[in-house]
């Protein structure tokens, strides 16, 4: 299990409304190049959307990640 921890962004894209993440996903493909990175981040903005209560249409595709690392 990852857990992924940074910011995100809806849409219209706005540096300055940035909303912090920290999401668990049960996976060790994320950005490991067996895998497309589009797919990962697709991935992370469903978990996003899923945990915060975002339709998936309202989060802009750009977000920063600042923590990948093993769930304690």
């Amino acid at each position: 299990m990852k857990k992924i921890a940074g910011f995100f962004f809806q849409k219209p894209l706005d540096l300055n409304q940035k909303k912090s993440f920290e999401i668990h996903l049960p996976t060790d493909t994320l950005y490991n190049g067996n895998k497309p990175v589009l797919e990962s981040n697709r991935q992370i903005l469903c978990e996003i959307s899923k945990r915060y209560d975002y339709p998936e249409d309202s989060l802009h595709s750009f977000f920063v990640i600042t923590e990948i690392g093993e769930v304690d």
